[in-house]
């Protein structure tokens, strides 16, 4: 390690003649050098900084914040923030990547030392200034939140140091269980939520689709969770209420309603529910509540009376529960996760459900994690199918294979249960494949060629409908068709108004390009919709099909069950990944939710 005099540091000597100098320390180095110079020459000359760095490095574990090692290293942070923001953008990534490595001081280490790398993080939220200019400050932010190592909490930190959070979360936490909460989905909407990413999303689509919105409910409080890269392509032409808010490079998915659940305290105030497991592909979205309290804007915190968070002991997935008034609605599936934990089905061969006695302790798997789901939500529990609790060995084995064949997709995808002015559920559109099949086969040439360069499929019309459906008729989509029917039969039964309507059951192989899609089919239909009920209002919302006949066909069914069916724009790909607008939103209701 060569010694590193002020002029060697400074450029004014060659570092290879330095050699066989004695080795320079941290107190001689902080003698020597400003904080100010160190930072121009560490942006200035890369040799320098791996040298400077490296003799940091060696002792920056000992002595705390207060150390004079760590005070440099934030003084030197800062200065080299400060003269990127003094010589104005744009920044390229060697400009950020050299400032991180100031910041990390050792960014192999900062990986692999436990200890090296609390030292590191108690200097980070000093060493960037709040005083940056903002284009600058998001870049620096998304380079740390992209690090290995870079927890939640730290990056919380920073971002309440540089004015990058409104509130802090770890300070809005409560403690599991919750006191008096109650989860209801049904009501005058006051807030909706969306977590539109770029690599997701086309801007000129998300575009569309918000101006729709906002003309829609324009007193709404609409939340629009985006990366750079898509608030950059926005225009800052939407309304008051629409409120875009910088995740600053953290990965959320599209789909925030499956982690959280927006729920109201006995005062009214807002506690949002986290689920408590990682879904793979998936893993940021475990931070979700979290970062909706960071980013919450005034406006939208006033209309929640107060927002605080805590973790669920339970799993859920909201895409999998519909709930109606005092009831939450369900299917095997929903108790997936739970179920696991249990029972360990997924180690249990589907062959194995023909013994009477593993089907009798998936039951009591099944039973256990119904009613922790119901403790959870505060409600009753009502499945959407029967279960093969009893009767002959063959017959029940014949009902678990046919609920098997529903698995695989959200249950808001494959019904929509409305409730009646007693807010109980009255009526059930059910899909059905069969009509999906007729309406696909009976459509003209100019809606089906709009329908496939909508889902951007492959430019082959006639042979591409023989592709679809073949595809509606494979053994695939009578098996869904059969679970369809069963759910049918059994809501009927429970004493609602049932409906079939259309489902589109389109392979991805269809695709033009697949890309990066792995699952085999994705669903077009008409049950992924959002209700709100209210006085005198009984309505749905969600994404057009981009089929003018099955939207008909679909607002037509809603209207004989008493509501109005608004459609708006769709976010293609998430219908394409087996989303649709009810998974991709998460809608808070007002206090009241009675009557219609």
């Amino acid at each position: 390690m060569p010694f590193l005099t002020r002029a060697a540091i400074l450029g004014f000597a060659i570092l290879p003649a330095l050699v066989l100098a004695p080795p320079a320390s941290t107190d001689e180095i902080i003698a020597t050098v400003p904080a100010g110079e160190m930072a121009r020459t560490m942006l200035e000359q890369p040799r320098v900084r791996l040298e400077v760095l490296r003799v940091f490095a060696a002792g920056l574990v000992h002595g705390g914040v207060d150390a004079p090692a760590s005070r440099y290293i934030v003084a030197v942070g800062r200065a080299m923030g400060t003269q990127l923001g003094r010589r104005g953008g744009p920044w390229t990534d060697a400009d950020i990547d050299s400032w991180l490595s100031v910041l990390l001081v050792d960014s192999k280490r900062f990986v692999t030392d436990e200890s090296f790398r609390q030292a590191v993080v108690a200097n980070l939220p000093r060493a960037v200034s709040p005083l940056l200019p903002h284009e600058l400050r998001g870049l620096i932010l998304i380079a740390i939140n992209r690090t290995p190592g870079i927890d939640f909490d730290t990056s919380e930190r920073i971002d309440l140091a540089v004015g990058a959070a409104r509130r802090s979360s770890v300070d809005h936490e409560l403690t599991f269980p919750p006191d008096g909460l109650t989860v209801r989905h049904n009501g005058a909407i006051v807030t909706s939520l969306f977590s539109l990413p770029s690599a997701y999303y086309r801007p000129y689509e998300v575009q569309e689709f918000l101006v729709a919105l906002e003309k829609l409910a324009p007193e709404r409080e609409i939340l629009v969770l985006a990366d750079a890269r898509m608030l950059d392509e926005l225009p800052a032409e939407f309304g008051k209420h629409v409120h875009l808010l910088d995740t600053h490079g953290r990965p959320y998915s599209p789909w925030v309603r499956d982690p959280v659940l927006l729920a109201r305290d006995a005062e009214g105030s807002v506690v949002i529910l986290q689920r408590r497991y990682e879904q793979e592909g998936r893993e940021a979205d475990g931070y979700l509540a979290r970062e909706i309290i960071e980013q919450l804007p005034d406006d939208a915190a006033e209309v929640w009376a107060g927002v605080s968070w805590m973790e669920a002991d339970t799993p859920f997935h909201n895409g999998q529960i519909l709930v109606v008034g005092e009831t939450i609605w369900i299917s095997i599936h929903t108790l997936g996760r739970a179920i696991v934990e249990r029972f360990g089905v997924g180690a249990v061969p589907t062959s194995a459900l023909a013994d009477p006695q593993v089907l009798d302790r998936l039951m009591d798997a099944v039973d256990a994690a119904a009613v922790d789901l119901g403790r959870l939500f505060g409600s009753k529990v009502s499945f959407v199918h029967p279960l093969p609790r009893r009767g002959r060995s063959d017959a029940r084995v014949a009902l678990m294979q046919t609920i098997i064949g529903g698995g695989g997709y959200d249950l808001d995808s494959l019904v929509t249960l409305l409730p009646g002015p007693d807010g109980t559920a009255a009526a059930a559109l059910v899909g059905d494949i069969g009509r999906g099949d007729a309406l696909l086969d009976g459509l003209e040439d100019d809606e089906f060629e709009a329908f496939r360069r909508g889902y951007r499929l492959r430019d082959d019309p006639l042979g591409l409908r023989a592709q679809l459906l073949a595809y509606q008729r494979s053994e695939h989509g009578r098996r869904l068709q059969a679970f369809l029917d069963l759910m049918a039969t059994a809501l009927a039964d429970e004493g609602l108004q049932v409906q079939r309507l259309p489902l589109l059951l389109t392979p991805t192989a269809a695709l033009a390009d697949r890309g990066l899609i792995r699952h085999e089919d994705f669903i077009v239909n008409w049950h992924n919709v959002v209700l709100e009920t209210a006085p005198g209002v009984a309505r749905a919302e969600g994404f057009a099909s981009l089929i003018p006949t099955g939207d008909e066909i679909a607002r037509a069914a809603f209207a004989q069950a008493g509501y109005s069916l608004d459609l708006l724009p769709p976010l293609v790909t998430s219908i394409i990944r087996n989303g649709g607008y009810r998974c991709s939103s998460n809608h808070l209701t007002a206090r009241s939710t009675t009557g219609f």
